[in-house]
């Protein structure tokens, strides 16, 4: 029903949401309005009945879990993968257990973070708190294994002063993210806080961006070395022609973002869009290079 592209996003029509809201029906699944969600790669949508005003914003949440947990139960149960793209609040417990159960579910979450401080995460009008965040990041980890977590952070926020800064840097080198973006603060007219006080300079920017890129850059080196000599399972995205091998991604990695792992083959051509496993030997920069086993 779902189609599975090389990229092994899952998306779904009209005609096959209605499909599966039938199923649910069946099941015993109230599906009484249509929520269009999206679960990074994977879409559902359809027109709202007339009666979606009538929900409270209680039985609105309560009813997209229970859609979310129908839509991830058949996608494990049909093959192909799928990846998650949520933020921290939207991270139920259910989704959590079925992402540890479901070998066809990544083990990935990307939780941009923005900020150690929760004075600027309410100032950016953020529905979390740092001790929110860390308590779903820690039950994450405890109960998926070999999860990966990535995350943004921004430095610059006006009113971040060193002491804020120093608290995100210290966080990072906490949680030692999978990969994490780094982001300046860039001051938009139209914004709220384009009129906040205490506007950070560029310099001072730039300095804090540097700081956390290489703090990340060698966390990032240091997970590497402690991949070489580990089996990975690998998407087969094609062959580079410069480096002359091929190359690819795991699970952890998001398309046209973050990086990809290089291998060579003992002849065998491997196909693009098939699943292989590759022995880590060694990496370049911050990309895994090996041999498929």
């Amino acid at each position: 029903m779902a189609e599975r592209t090389r990229r092994c996003e899952i998306r779904f029509t009209e005609s096959e949401y209605r499909n599966l809201m039938a199923k649910a029906e069946k099941a015993g699944i109230s599906v009484s309005a249509l929520i269009r969600k999206s679960v990074d790669d994977c879409e559902v949508k359809a027109a709202p009945p007339a009666d979606l005003h009538k929900l409270t914003a209680v039985e609105r949440r309560l009813l997209c879990e229970e859609i979310r947990q129908f839509l991830l139960n058949h996608i494990a149960e049909t093959g192909g993968h799928l990846a998650s793209n949520l933020g921290i609040v939207e991270i139920s417990t259910a989704l959590v257990r079925v992402m540890a159960e479901q070998p066809k579910v990544a083990k990935h979450f990307h939780l941009p973070f923005q900020s150690g401080n929760d004075r600027i995460l309410s100032a950016m009008n953020r529905k979390y708190n740092r001790e929110q965040y860390l308590e779903k990041a820690l039950s994450i980890k405890e109960k998926v294994k070999d999860v990966s977590l990535t995350s943004d952070v921004i430095v610059g926020f006006p009113g971040e002063t060193e002491e804020d800064f120093q608290c995100l840097a210290e966080f990072v080198k906490q949680e030692r993210f999978s990969r994490a973006g780094v982001f300046t603060y860039s001051r938009e007219e139209g914004t709220p806080a384009y009129d906040f006080p205490d506007q950070i300079d560029e310099q001072v920017k730039q300095d804090r961006y540097d700081i956390l890129m290489q703090t990340q850059l060698t966390i990032t080196e240091e997970q590497n070395e402690e991949k070489i000599g580990k089996t990975i399972e690998v998407l087969c995205e094609g062959f580079d022609r410069i480096a002359e091998c091929w190359y690819g991604r795991t699970y952890a990695d998001a398309p046209e973002v973050d990086g990809c792992v290089f291998f060579t083959t003992d002849g065998n051509k491997p196909k693009t869009g098939e699943f292989v496993n590759v022995n880590i030997t060694d990496y370049l920069g911050i990309d895994p290079v090996g041999e498929i086993i």
